[in-house]
């Protein structure tokens, strides 16, 4: 009997919520309304599972997705990042497009940034937050003190994402 890691359990646990949270609850939003007028994205229509990870990676700009797009494609972008933990890149585009800037006092003024996902689409985005570390265990890079860093940036959005999801 083969015996799980605890990597491959904590990847396994990420994956169902993952997809309890998004799998049949975000309707698709429309071939015009994935991306903003001003960039197209190049293959990313349809479902998002279907979408091959190439095409996720063709496409990590996640910040040209419109609010609907994001919420539609983000289990795509996340799964990537579990599946191919070399994604750094991709899972660095997602801690940063979704954690608050720094000096935004965000506990007193409520952001837009999670408003439009359901409790359990906000607990999964948090489970992924809170595992990044141990699924990318090379994607932070080490804390250097500085606000804008990638660290720091993912300590904000772990603590935010606690908070409100």
């Amino acid at each position: 009997m083969m015996h799980k890691t605890m990597n491959e359990e904590l990847k396994e646990n990420l994956i169902r919520k993952i997809e309890a949270g998004f799998t049949e609850k975000v309707k698709y939003p429309g071939d015009k309304r994935i991306s903003t007028d001003d960039f197209e994205l190049r293959g990313i229509v349809g479902k998002w599972q279907n979408l091959s990870y190439e095409t996720i990676a063709d496409n990590i700009e996640i910040n040209f997705l419109t609010p609907e797009g994001l919420k539609y494609y983000l289990p795509a972008y996340i799964l990537a990042v579990i599946h191919y933990p070399e994604a750094v890149d991709i899972g660095n585009r997602i801690i940063r497009h979704l954690t608050p800037p720094h000096g935004v006092a965000w506990k007193t003024q409520k952001l837009n940034m999670g408003a439009d996902f359901t409790p359990e689409q906000k607990a999964a985005i948090r489970a992924f937050f809170e595992a990044y570390p141990q699924i990318c265990p090379d994607g932070l890079g080490e804390d250097i003190g500085d606000q804008s860093s990638l660290f720091a940036t993912w300590q904000r959005g772990v603590e935010y994402w606690q908070f409100y999801g």
